[in-house]
């Protein structure tokens, strides 16, 4: 049951991620199935101290969660630095990813019209996410020019705009890529 749910979840998440963020979790699976299994006595726990919050009891179940909790979050670190564990592409625009999700939703509705209808939009927001194309130039509001071209990226300044220059070279599908500035 944990191997359907992470792969059904995977599924229903998986492609939103990758169309707004422009990045995918490749063993995401692998890591729900290793974190999932202590995850029903992460909430018992929980509940537990709640419970036993008012008459002060409740350290003991808090700190054996606490110690699940570093479980996964120790299987997550491992596995994102796992070898291929993320994937970058090109991230789309919003009206894609807002008929993507439109798309699903009717999917989800289970009647044959709604089903047709909802896939048809997914398979056009799919296409029209793979054929727009890439920025390759970006103005702040300050002036502050950066431009990435030919697998080399240039920018008016270094020091200012790290933020927006990531989310930048994120959405051209180029998250690794070196920055210097034009003037060097």
């Amino acid at each position: 049951s944990l191997f359907g749910t992470s792969l059904v979840a995977g599924f229903a998440t998986g492609v939103f991620a990758l169309l707004h963020f422009g990045r995918l979790a490749n063993y995401g699976l692998i890591a729900n199935m290793a974190a999932m299994t202590v995850f029903p006595a992460v909430m018992a726990l929980g509940i537990i101290s709640l419970l036993l919050m008012p008459f002060g009891m409740e350290g003991l179940p808090l700190q054996v969660m606490g110690w699940l909790i570093e479980f996964m979050l120790r299987v997550a670190a491992w596995v994102s630095g796992l070898p291929g564990a993320v994937a970058t592409v090109k991230a789309s625009q919003p009206w894609v990813i807002a008929l993507y999700g439109l798309g699903f939703a009717l999917v989800c509705l289970s009647k044959r019209w709604a089903f047709i209808l909802g896939a048809t939009a997914m398979a056009v927001a799919t296409l029209f996410w793979t054929v727009s194309p890439l920025y390759d130039l970006r103005i702040t509001e300050d002036g502050r020019v950066s431009l990435i071209a030919d697998n080399q990226a240039v920018t008016s300044s270094l020091r200012a705009d790290r933020y927006g220059r990531d989310q930048f070279s994120r959405a051209s599908g180029t998250p690794m890529i070196e920055w210097l500035n034009y003037r060097d």
